[in-house]
């Protein structure tokens, strides 16, 4: 690898300097087990260690390498990791199965809708979510949330002035949701209207 970021400890830390080709960097970010640069150095042919800190980089690079990733995804040349969910009524399984390295990419946790005075409210109930702003970086965000953790299988991308979407359109039918793209300003609720009269099935949800 020519590039490794660790967060564990002790021989998993050997493990993983082990993993770094010559001349490589060995980034530290979880510190429970930091090591000296220069004794990395020699045992490990030249790999370069660091132990950071995401605040180093200050507000503003941050959010220019923020930026950069996000492009690099709504361009296609980083695609998301797989997304595993588990009904929160089977955490202690998830867990287990995360203690074993058995999973690749996330783990997340989810609380079904159910019945009753106390239900937590499901999003989409099989109709359509309009996400607003839909466009945008924050509503790309949104509608990665919507179709992978949430589940909602139709989804209209709003947007007053459109933009390419191609690529986040791609990806949320891949992960079998019905995407649509609509110019529309929601504060025109003449135009919003003509957006929901076509849609079959109505609307059921909106992230405004």
């Amino acid at each position: 690898m020519d590039v490794v970021v660790d967060s564990l400890a002790g021989e998993l830390v050997d493990a993983s300097l082990g993993l770094v080709r010559p001349g490589g960097r060995f980034v530290e970010l979880g510190k429970a087990d930091v090591r000296d640069p220069g004794e990395v150095a020699a045992a490990y042919e030249g790999v370069t260690y660091r132990a950071f800190d995401l605040v180093e980089a200050g507000p503003d690079r941050m959010g220019e390498m923020l930026r950069e990733v996000v492009r690099l995804f709504e361009s296609g040349v980083l695609t998301r990791l797989p997304l595993g969910v588990w009904d929160v009524r089977r955490a202690g399984e998830a867990f287990a199965l995360m203690s074993r390295a058995g999973h690749v990419g996330k783990l997340v946790l989810d609380v079904p809708a159910a019945t009753g005075t106390a239900a937590v409210p499901s999003v989409g109930g099989g109709g359509w979510v309009l996400v607003s702003g839909g466009s945008g970086v924050l509503g790309g965000v949104v509608a990665r949330y919507l179709v992978g953790v949430r589940g909602v299988r139709r989804l209209v991308l709003l947007s007053r002035g459109g933009g390419d979407v191609g690529g986040l359109v791609g990806e949320l039918s891949g992960w079998g949701a019905e995407v649509r793209v609509a110019v529309c300003d929601v504060a025109d609720r003449v135009a919003l209207e003509g957006v929901v009269g076509g849609l079959p099935g109505g609307v059921s949800g909106v992230v405004h």
